[in-house]
């Protein structure tokens, strides 16, 4: 990843930079929070979709706030939904958060990584305020070609898709959950508490293939033409800032059911709404004994 020159932040800015944006993340659909969507779904919030190659990325300081963002240019775009009203426009620069500057790090945990030379299908966001493609990484579909020439489709942690269901949601095969974790599951599906795990492992292993390109889309497209249109297409991806306000801190209303009362001998007093219970201060409760005694000598 090539990067622009700029001043070398201070050590702090490193560090926050680190915590806060999962420095070196490996995107996986497993590990990220962003829920399942159909095809349906993103296509009715994709401002613009389009297939390119990436020919460059320059990573660089941004302000206002300070941070790392990467300008990805793209050739060979064919755009499906959204096209400049230029109908030659063949590049497109998408500017996503996060990359590397003299050795800084910033990187959107589960977002996809865009690396010169791959080719991509992109559905993008009108406007972001975390990450301008849909769904965070299932708006990202990686294309690669097999050994036979014919492109295929990958998730953006590069397992294979290997089809469409019929709810609309991508079907991507999953490495660690195999026929054989499946029937090891299987054999055991009765753990300590009676609970059945797993009852019918699959017959056989899903086909880990990736589908074809020109199938992906043939199922794609037809979403795009139906879904909602965006004037602003030619500007998709543009970051919304994040607005912040100080919130002035409050103490805590008492409870509906108590309020607190001022009590000469101990401020841990409470009047309770019917009923009234104090509770004393040390010193008043070791003079209880005292008092009982003195009543019993009368």
């Amino acid at each position: 990843m090539s990067s622009q020159r700029a001043c070398k932040p201070p050590a702090v800015m490193v560090a926050v930079l680190v915590l806060s944006l999962c420095a070196s993340a490996v995107p996986d659909a497993s590990a990220s929070s962003v829920a399942p969507m159909s095809l349906t779904k993103m296509s009715q919030h994709t401002a613009q979709a389009f297939v390119g190659e990436v020919t460059t990325t320059t990573s660089r300081w941004a302000e206002n706030p300070k941070r790392i963002v990467t300008d990805v240019t793209f050739v060979n775009v064919r755009y499906l939904k959204g096209g400049p009203a230029a109908t030659n426009a063949t590049s497109r620069t998408l500017t996503v958060p996060g990359g590397e500057v003299e050795g800084v790090q910033a990187r959107i945990c589960c977002a996809p990584r865009f690396e010169v030379g791959q080719r991509w299908v992109l559905l993008v966001l009108p406007e972001y305020r975390v990450y301008p493609v849909v769904g965070l990484h299932q708006g990202a579909i990686r294309v690669q070609k097999d050994e036979s020439g014919i492109e295929r489709v990958y998730h953006a942690s590069a397992r294979p898709i290997t089809g469409i269901d019929a709810e609309g949601f991508v079907l991507i095969e999953n490495a660690r959950f195999d026929l054989e974790t499946q029937q090891r599951l299987h054999a055991a599906h009765v753990n300590s508490r009676n609970l059945r795990i797993n009852t019918e492992p699959a017959a056989e292993k899903t086909s880990s293939e990736a589908m074809p390109l020109t199938d992906f889309l043939a199922a794609l497209q037809p979403k795009l033409d139906a879904s909602k249109s965006y004037s602003n297409a030619e500007q998709a991806g543009r970051r919304v800032p994040g607005v912040m306000k100080a919130v002035p801190l409050r103490k805590a209303a008492p409870h509906a059911d108590q309020e607190e009362v001022e009590n000469p001998k101990s401020k841990s007093a409470v009047k309770l709404r019917g009923a009234e219970t104090t509770q004393r201060s040390d010193s008043h409760r070791q003079s209880e004994p005292q008092a009982e005694q003195q009543e019993v000598t009368r």
